[in-house]
């Protein structure tokens, strides 16, 4: 089968978030991706809709996303769900354990293999979502990873306004009662400026907490656009 074309899959996304009441953008202040290969590291709110965002800045781009998320679905959104994954997204699935943690020994080839040819592949360092506020603390993998390569990373953030985290339950399952109590959500999404790839010697747990405060910078400068938490739809 033809590989949709990113402007497919970037009207494809559109008319999903438009569909699903929500209000979505990129930063007026986030900066433009660059050509060539690159590592964004994200912050995690939200399964799918974190996703959906990314590919407002690049279509082309590819997200590290773990494989038990059409299963957390609600039964009669899973295969609609499996169709829109396949045909507007570009995903790495990473396998989880029982405990939740990434545990596939094959992620780190494949991620290397879209790198060297070219593209950019976003990656949620947290680990896991949370309901919502700045990043937490986060693994620093892909910064290995890009260190080989030799790319840049680049910090990424998204904000929702009301907060669509969930705690427990189907991620999709709450935007939509979030909907339907609001009445819509606001989303957006912010670059920040690329960075270098780590120096060998240099510490790399120290660096991966610069790029942590630079996706909550990019975080807060989201959110600032809805200061009373509200829709405004």
């Amino acid at each position: 089968a033809a590989v949709p074309s990113a402007s497919f899959r970037r009207r494809a996304i559109e008319k999903e978030l438009r569909m699903l009441k929500i209000d979505a953008g990129v930063h007026p202040q986030s900066q433009a991706l660059s050509d060539g290969p690159a590592i964004l590291v994200c912050n995690h709110l939200h399964s799918v809709l974190d996703v959906m965002l990314v590919k407002l800045l690049d279509p082309d781009c590819w997200v590290v996303m773990k494989s038990d998320v059409i299963s957390e679905a609600p039964p009669l959104l899973r295969g609609p769900l499996t169709a829109f994954l396949q045909t507007s997204l570009k995903v790495l699935y990473l396998t989880r354990d029982g405990h939740g943690r990434g545990h596939d020994p094959t992620i780190r080839d494949r991620v290397t293999a879209v790198l060297r040819r070219g593209g950019k592949v976003l990656v949620f360092a947290e680990g896991r979502t949370q309901r919502d506020g700045p990043p937490r603390t986060m693994f620093h993998g892909s910064l290995k990873i890009a260190a080989d390569v030799g790319c840049p990373v680049v910090p990424v953030a998204v904000g929702y306004r009301p907060a669509v985290g969930w705690e427990e339950g189907s991620a999709l399952r709450n935007v939509l009662e979030v909907v339907q109590r609001d009445g819509g959500v606001r989303a957006r999404i912010m670059c920040g400026e690329a960075m270098a790839p780590v120096k060998p010697g240099e510490g790399i747990e120290r660096r991966i907490e610069f790029v942590r405060c630079a996706v909550e910078a990019a975080y807060l400068r989201c959110v600032e656009e809805f200061p009373d938490g509200r829709a405004k739809l």
